[in-house]
């Protein structure tokens, strides 16, 4: 059975209001049906089918009356979080299975279905390019448990005290061992990085500027420098009210290799959530510290502003 959205009318005119409900994946039906009483509940608006279709059983003996004689207009239809297409229905009459997907749909779709846990567990490239996007917002009930970060580790609850190198702060702002993964910048034949342009900024930005040049300093997360290469210096709003500053590297980026790494896809990889009730929230502190650039391409990297290089 797949549960699937689809929509609601209580009167007999359509309505935009979703239902909920499932549906029979049948490879050996001929096409999609749906029970006559669902659609009368429902109020789904229908048309005669001309000619009428003979419906039988594998045995052919006929289902029912024998005949289709009515059909449904294209209902929008949403399967898990992101499917989303266009269906009609024969109309007959099914109570045990009000709704059935017949082999037509899984042929469209050659979804792949894990026949141990009766899941359909991954769309077809197909369904990746045409029937797949972003969810529509339907009402639900959440609620979120969060923790303020301790101030100090000796105030970091017990059950969390195996993790306490995640809540120090002394540790986060530590720069990272070299590794394999290093960000690597290599520049075009013949390229090198531009020289920005020094944006201007108001009191508070400048203010918020040299504590942050004086807090990175100290860290030991910039230093001055001679390099040739220069990005501009600006800062960005917080939904807090906070700055955020930001380096304005895309000069850089016009002159850097582009190297075609595989991205997840987004709907691909929600998918895998379906079903999920619980969900954990990570921050990473000073995300973009814990990647170092590469030895050698550090000069690439440089900024100036209004108090120096």
């Amino acid at each position: 059975m797949l549960p699937l959205w689809g929509p609601r009318t209580s009167e007999p005119s359509v309505s935009r209001e979703a239902f909920m409900g499932s549906a029979l994946i049948d490879s050996g039906a001929a096409d999609n049906l749906i029970d006559g009483a669902l659609v009368e509940e429902l109020g789904i608006p229908t048309c005669p089918c001309i000619p009428a279709l003979r419906i039988t059983a594998i045995d052919s003996q006929p289902i029912g009356e024998g005949y289709l004689r009515h059909q449904t207009e294209p209902l929008e239809f949403q399967v898990g979080l992101f499917h989303y297409e266009r269906l009609t229905f024969y109309v007959t009459s099914s109570p045990a299975n009000p709704m059935i997907l017949g082999f037509p749909w899984l042929r469209r779709h050659d979804s792949q279905i894990s026949w141990r846990s009766g899941e359909l567990v991954r769309w077809s490239s197909t369904c990746l390019k045409g029937c797949l996007r972003d969810p529509v917002p339907r009402p639900c009930r959440t609620s979120c448990v969060e923790e303020a970060t301790p101030a100090a580790c000796g105030q970091i609850p017990h059950p969390y005290t195996d993790f306490r190198g995640v809540f120090s702060e002394e540790r986060a702002a530590r720069l990272p061992a070299h590794q394999v993964w290093d960000c690597a910048i290599d520049l075009l034949p013949n390229a090198s990085p531009p020289k920005g342009r020094i944006y201007p900024l108001s009191l508070p930005e400048s203010k918020a500027m040299e504590d942050y040049i004086k807090a990175a300093l100290a860290e030991g997360h910039i230093r001055p420098s001679p390099s040739p290469a220069a990005a501009g210096f600006f800062f960005v709003g917080k939904k807090d009210g906070g700055l955020r500053p930001c380096i304005d590297y895309r000069g850089l980026n016009a002159v850097t290799v582009r190297y075609p790494f595989p991205l997840p896809l987004v709907p691909a990889a929600l998918e895998q959530l379906r079903g999920a009730r619980v969900f954990t929230k990570l921050d990473l502190r000073s995300a973009y510290n814990l990647v170092h650039i590469r030895k050698g391409d550090k000069w690439k990297t440089a900024f100036h502003t209004t108090r120096g290089h």
